[in-house]
């Protein structure tokens, strides 16, 4: 439902315009084509004693610095060392979480995990590493290699303040659904010093291509961010990557997902974690819809060659 709230908000061009956009994408574009026909300005909104506009306006006031992204993977990264510590040790806050599961969800996800088998202790404890490894990165990334936008001016861009809080919600229910599939496994397991080594076994089908994914993803999305620091703030990027792709480093996020939600497929059923493939298609959706506002943007402030390639 999330994911169809996106994409209404992106199909109507009041909302899309107050309540998506964010960074760049919320700066008025300054036309640098060489051919003003070439290039298409945002529309920005229009008629203000339209009392409906009136009341958009309002709520899209309600807004924070688009700086606290941070929050995202700071909270991230908490809540799965939290997590982390609790799985291990079967802590209060483990157990808490796993009786929250409704009476019918929890049998049919026994049922589900009768069948298929269920994660393996070893998946629960991969894809927990593979979690804070991606959140671990992108903490790094917003606090030192991206850190000059900030000190440039970027802290004066902002975001609606309900997409601030969707991304919230998102990395706590991130930090759940890496294991939650995992429940029999991790009960039936002892988490000991002595029995450490154990807990790392020969990687599976899933687990092995689930990897070279995130990796791969990894890899990609950190030289994208590394080369956006290094440009001037709203210049065109000519890496080859963006050649290609409007957004790579959205799209190396997808693939980053993508890797997660395989290496945590419960054994014996099919190819994805349907708990983790849930925040594959969020993430898709959303970084989707604005990529699209990217390119948009790039289009008004530098024309429509600016994307051929």
């Amino acid at each position: 439902s999330v994911n169809l709230q996106i994409l209404f908000i992106q199909s109507i061009p009041p909302f899309r315009s107050r309540f998506l956009v964010y960074g760049k994408v919320a700066t008025p574009t300054t036309t640098t084509a060489t051919n003003a026909k070439d290039a298409k300005p945002i529309a920005s909104p229009q008629d203000p004693k339209n009392p409906i506009t009136l009341l958009l306006d309002h709520l899209a006031t309600y807004t924070v610095p688009h700086s606290f992204f941070t929050h995202f993977y700071i909270l991230a990264l908490t809540t799965l060392l939290l997590l982390g510590q609790q799985i291990s040790t079967h802590g209060p806050l483990y157990t808490l979480l796993r009786d929250l599961q409704t009476p019918e969800w929890a049998a049919a996800a026994a049922g589900f995990r009768h069948v298929a088998g269920g994660q393996s202790i070893h998946q629960v404890v991969l894809t927990w590493a593979c979690l804070v490894l991606q959140t671990g990165r992108r903490l790094y990334e917003c606090l030192l290699v991206q850190k000059k936008y900030a000190v440039e001016g970027g802290g004066g861009s902002r975001m609606w303040v309900m997409h601030y809080a969707l991304g919230l919600v998102f990395y706590l229910s991130v930090g759940v659904g890496g294991w939650v599939e995992g429940t029999d496994a991790i009960d039936a397991s002892k988490f000991t010093p002595m029995s450490l080594w154990s807990l790392i076994g020969p990687p599976s089908a899933k687990s092995f291509i689930g990897v070279v994914f995130f990796i791969i993803g990894s890899g990609f999305q950190h030289d994208c961010h590394s080369y956006l620091a290094s440009l001037e703030r709203y210049t065109l990027p000519i890496h080859p990557a963006f050649q290609k792709l409007v957004c790579p480093h959205y799209f190396a996020e997808c693939l980053v997902y993508f890797g997660l939600t395989i290496m945590s497929a419960p054994r014996g059923g099919g190819p994805f974690n349907v708990t983790m493939l849930t925040a594959l298609i969020f993430v898709g959706v959303n970084l989707g819809v604005t990529s699209m506002l990217n390119r948009e943007w790039y289009i008004g402030k530098f024309g429509e060659k600016s994307m051929e390639g």
